[in-house]
């Protein structure tokens, strides 16, 4: 599995055994990041992909010095599980 971050079309991604799993987002010059959608194919299911790229999205932000916002619903409750995250929270 290799991840590919593509800061053109603002979106990161992992491809594997014949599937491509992404996350969106959108990043404004007033410092927000907003993760909009996670996608996570069904030969990655359950096996933390998701998280893995949500975490990688949120540590560009940081170094970015980014807040986030999360209209992705699996961004919302990835702010729950992990909580040391929360604080870039906008």
């Amino acid at each position: 599995m290799r991840l590919r971050h593509n800061k053109r079309l603002s979106q990161v991604s992992i491809s594997s055994h014949g599937g491509t799993s992404y996350v969106t987002y959108q990043s404004s010059s007033g410092k927000i990041i907003d993760i909009q959608r996670t996608v996570v194919a069904s030969e990655h299911e359950g096996q933390g992909i998701g998280a893995l790229l949500i975490g990688y999205v949120l540590e560009f932000a940081q170094d970015k010095g980014y807040k986030v916002i999360t209209n992705c619903p699996y961004a919302r409750v990835f702010f729950r599980f992990y909580p040391e995250y929360q604080r870039m929270q906008k």
